[in-house]
């Protein structure tokens, strides 16, 4: 079982690898010569679309989620000190 950093880490490094791989094969088929490479770059362009989608999503998931742990350990340590 991964910790929840590991796991965390892992999204965004795959989330970010996917951006780049979709990018760099945009480029690729960026003059298409035929309907089969138009198709493929629409295709391709709707993927990325979707990719940096799901990259915001994880962005302020993990922002809103990191906020959370940083709002309840200043809770916490504020309920220790006060002890």
């Amino acid at each position: 079982m991964l910790s929840y950093k590991v796991w965390k880490q892992k999204k965004i490094t795959d989330s970010q690898a996917l951006l780049t791989e979709l990018k760099k094969e945009i480029r690729k088929y960026n003059n298409p010569k035929n309907p089969e490479e138009e198709e493929y770059l629409s295709s391709l362009n709707l993927r990325l679309s979707h990719a940096e989608l799901n990259w915001g999503v994880i962005q302020e998931l993990f922002s809103s989620a990191s906020e959370e742990q940083l709002r309840s350990s200043q809770i916490c340590g504020k309920n220790s000190k006060s002890q």
